[in-house]
């Protein structure tokens, strides 16, 4: 894939009422043929603007690319973090800690189909 080298990739994600878009970084991981992303706290305005409309661009160096997210059911999310803590063993612990209150969400992230022509 892609960002299998990375440890973050550009996610830009759109507003639920406005449709502006917002750029960030976040960790994912590759899970199968799917990129994985999440958050240790659910009232995030990118968790909550993907979980609304599924419209995600990821930048991996190579430009912006469509993806649709999906939300992650809790033995997805439970396969998620452990992957995020191989791949971020000390930070994603220290995150993790952290974070406990929080509710954790994940997503699948597929690339977007085309328009048909």
């Amino acid at each position: 894939m892609a960002g299998a080298d990375k440890s973050s990739v550009e996610l830009t994600h759109f507003g639920r009422k406005s449709g502006k878009p917002f750029t960030l970084w976040v960790w994912f991981v590759e899970m199968g043929n799917d990129v994985w992303v999440g958050t240790r706290d659910d009232e995030r305005s990118w968790a909550r603007n993907v979980a609304s409309n599924g419209r995600v661009e990821l930048n991996f160096g190579d430009g912006p690319r469509p993806y649709v997210g999906t939300l992650g059911s809790a033995a997805e999310l439970a396969r998620f973090e452990k992957a995020i803590l191989a791949k971020h063993p000390v930070s994603g612990r220290l995150i993790h800690w952290k974070t406990r209150s929080k509710t954790a969400r994940c997503f699948r992230l597929r690339p977007a189909e085309p328009p048909p022509a």
